[in-house]
């Protein structure tokens, strides 16, 4: 919805709110690939330390607020801001949302939960294009937060990564996530010697994260090019 976002932006030149030239409008669309670039980093070295779901929640709390001061800034400036911020929690999410899906699933139907962040996506693409076509640009705007209220709520009920945990030797609370992911009545003893022999301390290691980031970074300029 962030990109699909730019579908408003010829309305938004015939607002009386503010006066927006084609200059801002150019912005508003780059403004999203130099925050990402300047955040992307900075998420996978929090997320190491503080733990990518808790990290996931504080960044998706604030997003519907974000939209709504797009859609009612009585300033130019504050359409500035909330597309700012709104682009910064977008980048934490995106980079902290598929390995997390990856620890939290089993095997079997990981792949399938893979793919769904990509075909939700595409929904809320369309979704924005359709708000563009039959509301004002500051209605589509304010509608765009809607989903992100429940959506905020509901990834409280989602257990912390137990990757995470055992590379913070946290195995106690690895056990226990995972029990909460698989069912009280599964073995999880294996699952949890297996999650230890392929987690290793250097993953936290500065440098590392400083890799991976890189690896992130890349995929999503080419994911950010195919939605341009």
């Amino acid at each position: 919805m962030m990109f699909g976002w730019n579908a408003v932006l010829p309305k938004l030149e015939d607002t009386s709110k503010f006066m927006v030239t084609e200059d801002d409008v150019a912005w508003f669309v780059l403004l999203l690939f130099f925050l990402q670039q300047v955040f992307l980093p900075t998420a996978v070295f929090v997320a190491e330390h503080i733990g990518p779901r808790r990290l996931l929640v504080i960044a998706m709390f604030p997003i519907a607020g974000f939209w709504l001061l797009k859609a009612y800034g009585p300033y130019l400036w504050l359409l500035y801001l909330g597309r700012a911020l709104l682009g910064i929690s977008a980048t934490v999410v995106y980079t902290v949302l598929h390995p997390l899906i990856a620890e939290l699933y089993p095997a079997r139907i990981r792949g399938l939960a893979l793919v769904l962040p990509e075909i939700f996506g595409c929904v809320g693409m369309l979704v924005s294009y359709l708000l563009a076509y039959f509301l004002s640009w500051d209605a589509a705007t304010a509608v765009s937060a809607a989903p992100f209220v429940p959506l905020s709520f509901v990834l409280l009920l989602v257990p912390e990564s137990p990757y995470w945990l055992v590379r913070k030797k946290k195995i106690d609370a690895a056990e226990k996530s995972l029990r909460f992911l698989r069912g009280r009545d599964d073995n999880v003893a294996r699952e949890l010697e297996a999650i230890g022999s392929t987690t290793v301390p250097e993953q936290s290691e500065v440098k590392n994260q400083v890799i991976i980031s890189t690896i992130i970074s890349t995929t999503e300029c080419s994911n950010c090019k195919l939605n341009l």
